[in-house]
């Protein structure tokens, strides 16, 4: 019995708590309703802070209902990784632009074939192929009908070179590449770069200069020296351009003299498709900004934000040309390139299955690699197989799925050789069937995974 009446003691506390807080909260509302003083929005204020107040006494504080408030958003992070985004936007739209401008010269051809984005990894990723055509001469360190030349860092770039026959137009060559841009670094170096100038180009954001630059890129006046460039280099045409350049005022401050100098010194395609920038305005009373020829290239191809960031890209450029390296190659479409462009194009299907061009260059690499395979065997001869299959082996688990078809080809074509009595087809598919086994993917090639001896009775 005196548990019951303790119990009606606590309930009828507890009630008349909450009439006092109630009653509170009414003389609170109608102070704030009839002090002239007060504004609308001290009202609104009393108001919240009465609900707040009442609320956290009954029910409690918000930590105790379960209410977690979500985390402060972080403006700035937000912003990093939405600008290598745009910057791979805009590149995405120039170099189509680009494309369409030298397909109208008569000595470039450029045809781009894929364009992809990687978030994860803020990578801009771009497959290209055309042909090229030099007028008086072939600016290049090698002589060899086929060779690759390519460097590697945040700008990477990887083009073959096949010699055409000659033609009308000049000494020929058709080429297919690869470029790739880690956009996250190379705004971090572009940054580095232009600290100290941040100020003087109105402390905008360094990304932001990036992209304005791409964005007023003049894609026709590129495409058009270019193609001068191509079809008129040799020693001599550099001397007469730089000539021409040097002797207008424009270019008579010293840092401007000693840049056009030492483009004359080092007479590689670069200089020479700078100078004819540069001599595209010397009939202009336009005023040229910038010490370097990069800052001088930038400021005309895309005025504004081109000095400071023509500056980097010269830079860049001129640090690139000392990592060029150039390999001879008897075989332009070798099997460790085609390895690497599938897995390439691979990539690209993640990103968009709806990639025509990857579909296409992925069935024919795995097309040539399997007839090449099937003519060693028909030879006797299995180097291609063994280079195949060793390198197919180091793939991640990323990479490796893009080579379940090209297995399963090869597997079909061993084991019929085998039926035929070739032993050493056979003794492949044996090992192939092993390591398929090991690494999980037998179903996925067609193939029975060997039994597993320990479940053998």
């Amino acid at each position: 019995m005196n548990y019951f009446v303790m119990k009606r003691h606590d309930s009828g506390k507890r009630l008349f708590s909450i009439f006092c807080y109630i009653l509170i909260f009414t003389l609170v509302c109608f102070q704030n309703v009839y002090a002239s003083e007060n504004s609308t929005s001290q009202k609104g204020s009393v108001f919240k802070r009465s609900i707040d107040f009442i609320t956290n006494k009954v029910v409690g504080p918000p930590s105790n209902r379960g209410f977690v408030p979500p985390p402060p958003r972080d403006e700035k992070k937000v912003e990093d990784s939405v600008w290598p985004e745009r910057i791979a936007q805009t590149l995405k739209k120039q170099l189509f632009l680009l494309s369409t401008q030298l397909n109208k010269t008569k000595n470039i051809r450029l045809d781009i074939g894929g364009i992809t984005y990687d978030k994860k990894f803020k990578r801009f990723c771009a497959s290209f192929q055309g042909k090229v055509f030099f007028g008086d001469g072939v600016p290049l360190p090698t002589d060899a009908p086929n060779f690759n030349m390519g460097f590697d860092d945040n700008l990477s770039l990887d083009i073959n070179f096949e010699k055409l026959d000659p033609t009308p137009e000049g000494i020929g060559y058709s080429y297919e590449g690869c470029l790739v841009i880690t956009l996250d670094n190379f705004i971090k170096d572009f940054a580095l770069y232009a600290a100290g100038g941040v100020v003087a180009i109105g402390l905008k954001l360094p990304e932001q200069q990036l992209n304005e630059f791409f964005q007023l890129c003049r894609s026709d006046l590129l495409a058009q020296t270019l193609s001068k460039t191509f079809k008129s280099f040799s020693n001599q045409s550099i001397v007469n351009v730089g000539d021409e350049v040097i002797s207008d005022p424009k270019f008579k401050e010293s840092a401007k003299t000693e840049a056009i100098k030492g483009a004359l010194k080092r007479k590689s395609l670069w200089d020479y498709t700078g100078l004819l920038l540069l001599q595209t305005i010397i009939r202009s009373a336009a005023s040229i900004p910038g010490a370097s020829l990069g800052a001088m290239i930038g400021s005309i191809v895309a005025p504004g934000p081109g000095t400071i960031v023509g500056a980097f890209l010269g830079a860049e450029i001129f640090s690139k040309l000392t990592k060029i390296v150039f390999k001879k190659v008897v075989d332009i479409l070798t099997i460790d390139r085609m390895i690497r462009r599938t897995v390439d194009f691979h990539a690209s299907l993640q990103l968009d299955p709806n990639d025509e061009y990857a579909l296409a260059e992925l069935e024919k690499y795995r097309r040539i690699i399997v007839q090449r395979i099937k003519h060693g065997l028909d030879r006797k001869e299995y180097s291609e197989i063994d280079r195949f299959v060793h390198r197919v082996e180091k793939l991640d688990n990323d990479s490796l799925p893009a080579f379940f078809p090209f297995l399963n080809d090869v597997c079909d074509l061993l084991s019929n050789y085998s039926i035929e009595g070739d032993i050493i087809a056979k003794r492949k598919l044996s090992d192939i069937r092993t390591w398929a086994g090991k690494v999980g993917i037998s179903e996925k090639i067609g193939l029975q995974a060997p039994p597993n001896p320990e479940n053998c009775h």
